[in-house]
């Protein structure tokens, strides 16, 4: 991912950054509105426990969207889902969404063009990487 772009993802995500928790909250409730049928991946998921490693997660994404040694991590990341949640291939662009629109949500008028587009690349590059294995 391009600097200019990797900018204007970590600033955006600072913006929510003290509203993490939330932001988090909203994803899983939008996700599950927009896909009830992916709520059964989370059936025996310790929901408070998966909220935390999903902002994490966030958090060292997006303060290493330029770093190429998360890659391993991502893999990992994904082999970890799909071993021990069912994450398919058909569900990133769903997960997309959602935390795209999530995004959206909470940035308000700084949900620009420029920022959304930069957030699709680098979940493009994250999905990509995640499938990886």
């Amino acid at each position: 991912m391009d600097l200019q772009r990797a900018d204007l993802v970590e600033s955006s995500f600072r913006t929510i950054f003290n509203d993490g928790d939330a932001f988090v909250d909203r994803f899983y409730t939008r996700l599950f509105e927009i896909y009830p049928e992916i709520k059964m991946l989370f059936v025996k998921s310790n929901m408070i426990l998966m909220r935390k490693k999903l902002l994490q997660s966030l958090i060292l994404i997006v303060e290493n969207l330029t770093d190429p040694s998360t890659a391993g991590y991502l893999t990992n990341l994904g082999k970890s889902h799909l071993d021990h949640y069912g994450v398919l291939p058909k569900h990133f662009p769903m997960l997309g969404q959602a935390l795209l629109e999530t995004l959206g949500e909470f940035l308000g008028e700084g949900w620009t063009p420029d920022v959304e587009q930069a957030w699709q690349d680098a979940y493009e590059q994250l999905s990509a990487r995640m499938q990886h294995n």
